[in-house]
């Protein structure tokens, strides 16, 4: 190619061509050619093309099965391989696995997040039971305090009210709640007990007299 047409090669194209913002980094012909064949090896079976915001859904659901989200939602699988014991996300996971579905999500992708979110379930529990357990420890603490010589009888006291009233289901809540050892519900049940144990000592009726 001479330098006149090498520089001038754009001449006889329309002038919507001749003047495309595409074509100025474009010296000569050979360079346009060399692009063209390197773009077109770029173009290979093998390649996905994203599709554009507003295509239909076919096109969409055809591109994620090509990078390999599973047919259906129920086709993802809980991962078994480093995860906390026991673990366990109820009707949470179906819902999240139809979610993961819907956006494209592949498998190992689903069970990347499930793996994570496992681990930070398994972390925030520990740090809810060592929490608990120093707030107990704080409670038991106030209320030898204030309680003093008498800590083990009116403690006592508590005890026998919650299992004349409430019995073992009231047991259970106060223990899994960690309110068993609240100051406050302690001193309540306390009076409510040695109130109770001031009935029974009168005799003649009085627990029947006795209302909470």
């Amino acid at each position: 190619l001479s330098e006149s047409t090498s520089t001038d090669w754009r001449e006889g194209l329309p002038e919507e061509l001749a003047n495309h913002s595409a074509l100025e980094s474009y010296k000569d012909i050979e360079s346009l050619a060399k692009a063209t064949i390197h773009a077109q090896k770029m173009v290979g079976g093998d390649k996905l093309v994203k599709p554009d915001a507003d295509s239909p859904k076919e096109e969409w659901d055809k591109f994620y099965t090509a990078l390999g989200r599973p047919e259906k939602s129920s086709e993802y699988e809980m991962p078994t391989e480093n995860m906390p014991p026991n673990t366990d996300f109820g009707e949470c996971y179906d819902e999240f696995c139809e979610e993961a579905h819907r956006v494209g999500m592949t498998k190992d992708q689903v069970g990347a997040v499930i793996r994570w979110q496992a681990h930070a379930n398994a972390g925030a529990l520990e740090r809810y039971k060592d929490k608990m357990g120093q707030t107990a420890t704080d409670h038991v603490t106030s209320l030898k305090t204030e309680f003093g010589d008498a800590f083990e009888e009116k403690v006592g006291f508590a005890k026998d009210a919650v299992g004349r009233f409430g019995g073992d289901d009231l047991k259970k809540v106060l223990n899994d709640s960690g309110l068993g050892n609240h100051p406050t519900l302690v001193r309540a049940f306390s009076d409510i007990g040695k109130m109770i144990a001031q009935d029974e000592i009168i005799g003649g009726g009085g627990n029947q007299s006795f209302r909470l």
